[in-house]
């Protein structure tokens, strides 16, 4: 596993590598996670593989607010949640387009868009421009590695690249899991973001347009 350290010239270096299909060791707000190319299959096959999980087992996806429309069904009550929500550590359950990123979610109607406040992953995505896999760099079930030294023992031998940015912004928590797939808006799961954060906006949303 070959280990950068930050710069902007290892952030274009990582960039072609995970568009080459490579599985990449990136810090998030809440925890280390691998990151890979979403559009390869044989990518996504092994990024389940290191973490134990089922084929079918749904793989998040990063990408820039105004490129969500590229991937996901977004109404416009919808679009405006996402507007003040984001940028935030957060996982929204969006409908997905049909016969868009198939792979990453086998046999759902849903997909899930990750969003990082953690500048690595953007400034990838900048470079690539092309929707990023992101899953956790643990064992499914077991905790999240926090600081780089904890992920780089769990990515050794795994992973193809890593990027030590030293410990992860957030000590606890992890994104606020939301599910927008539907008009019954569900939280998930709370994270870093307060529920009642999340609630306030959409009920506030919600009323707005009800007068208009």
């Amino acid at each position: 596993m070959e280990i950068l350290k930050p710069s902007p010239q290892n952030v274009i270096k990582m960039a072609k590598a995970i568009e080459k299909g490579a599985i990449a060791l990136l810090p998030s707000d809440v925890g280390y996670g691998l990151v890979t190319n979403s559009f390869s299959e044989s990518s996504l096959k092994r990024m389940r593989e290191i973490i134990n999980a089922p084929p079918n087992y749904p793989v998040q996806v990063f990408v820039y607010t105004d490129d969500i429309e590229k991937y996901a069904n977004v109404s416009s009550f919808t679009k405006k949640i996402l507007k003040e929500l984001l940028p935030a550590a957060m996982v929204l359950i969006l409908q997905k387009n049909p016969n868009v990123l198939d792979f990453l979610a086998p046999g759902l109607s849903t997909i899930g868009i990750s969003w990082h406040e953690e500048p690595t992953l953007a400034a990838i995505y900048h470079a690539v421009k092309i929707p990023l896999a992101v899953t956790r760099a643990a064992m499914v079930g077991e905790p999240l590695h926090r600081d780089f030294e904890s992920a780089r023992e769990f990515g050794e031998g795994k992973a193809d690249i890593a990027m030590d940015c030293g410990s992860s912004k957030y000590l606890e928590g992890s994104g606020t899991l939301v599910d927008l797939s539907s008009s019954d808006i569900k939280i998930l799961r709370e994270g870093v973001v307060p529920a009642a954060k999340v609630n306030e906006i959409i009920n506030r949303i919600r009323k707005d347009e009800e007068r208009n």
